[in-house]
């Protein structure tokens, strides 16, 4: 990208358009990464270590040095491998809990922690022991090389276990949670009477309970939401 200024035009021309692709990519680069930064630190300071303004720029300096020394550690490596890695530790941590956690009513939080800390643990040993250089060839170089094959659904396998092993962590209104999360607009949040032109006094919101089958495609599901979601209110 910073040499094809260059070819297209030759002289200056050629140099200015390369400096402007250049400043576009530094650019980019620093907005990224700052929001990341701010991203993270904002998360440790305040949620984990719910401290003040102070914390949280101690938070991006310790948190900025830690991310420099890794990405020089990883200097040699190509960009796609890197990009592939991250998406795979991502994908071993975060992706099945947003599965299970919006599609399964039995997720508890041991099981989401668990599935967190063994998936994306298992896939970042996985990255750490191919940089050391661990598997040259063979099935031990791919399924270091590529987590994802295998740690996505270790994570899987540990949230369901480990949740079925804990059903009392269920969470009470998890019923209300999900169909605040599935069923439509119109259905969660009743329009008020009031809200339309020439209408009377403003309704009361109707429990999910009352909510007519008809606004809900699908009988037998909606028969088995309202069974278990009957005394909550939307």
């Amino acid at each position: 990208m910073l040499v094809l200024p260059r070819l297209a035009a030759a002289g200056p021309g050629g140099d200015l358009l390369a400096a402007l692709t250049a400043a576009g990519a530094f650019a980019a680069f620093l907005w990224t990464t700052s929001g990341l930064l701010i991203a993270m630190a904002g998360a440790v300071s305040h949620d984990v270590l719910k401290r003040g303004p102070g914390m949280f720029r101690a938070c991006a300096l310790v948190i900025g040095a830690v991310a420099t020394a890794g990405g020089l550690a990883v200097d040699g490596d190509a960009i796609s491998v890197l990009v592939g890695w991250a998406f795979a530790i991502a994908a071993s941590s975060f992706g099945p809990l947003l599965v299970l956690g919006i599609w399964w009513r039995g997720l508890t939080r041991h099981g989401a922690l668990a599935g967190l800390l063994l998936g994306g643990g298992a896939a970042s040993a996985a990255v750490v022991a191919t940089m050391a250089g661990v598997g040259h060839a063979g099935w031990p170089a791919v399924l270091l090389g590529t987590p994802a094959l295998w740690s996505v659904l270790l994570a899987f396998a540990t949230m369901i276990v480990v949740s079925l092993l804990t059903p009392g962590a269920v969470p009470a209104d998890v019923t209300a949670r999900l169909l605040s999360l599935h069923l439509p607009e119109a259905v969660r949040r009743p329009a008020r009477a009031g809200s339309q032109p020439g209408a009377g006094a403003p309704s009361a919101a109707r429990p999910i309970g009352a909510v007519a089958p008809a606004a809900f495609p699908n009988p037998r599901r909606w028969a088995t939401m309202r069974a278990r979601g009957q005394d909550k209110s939307s």
